[in-house]
């Protein structure tokens, strides 16, 4: 009757919530991942910015070499906080999915009893 109706639609919800769940536990990963790469590229151009800061005979190269050092190293910092920003953003989502599924699965077991 209409109990067991009640219980299949939340059953339904929750099993559509762990889909969701699970997509954006996959989406996080894969934005980590990319992340991880984005930083490590970073990270090799700083590195050779820095070789290139270094002459030959080791003295001081132009301005222009460690500007472009100091430029790229700046938006390397300025990528990875954004990438951050949006990590947080995401385990908030992924927080709040949890949340939602908690709540329809003891929905449903209230349902059920």
């Amino acid at each position: 009757g209409a109990a067991r109706d009640a219980r299949d639609v939340e059953a339904r919800r929750a099993d559509a919530l762990e889909v969701a769940l699970s997509d954006a536990n996959d989406a996080r990963a894969r934005d980590e991942e990319a992340f991880a790469l984005e930083l490590a590229e970073a990270r090799a151009e700083a590195e050779a910015a820095a070789r290139v800061v270094k002459t030959s005979d080791g003295a001081a190269v132009t301005a222009e070499a460690l500007e472009a050092s100091l430029a790229s190293e700046k938006k390397a910092k300025y990528d990875a906080q954004r990438a951050r920003d949006a990590l947080v953003e995401q385990k908030k989502t992924l927080d709040a999915l949890e949340k939602r599924l908690r709540e329809t699965r003891s929905r449903a077991d209230l349902a059920e009893a």
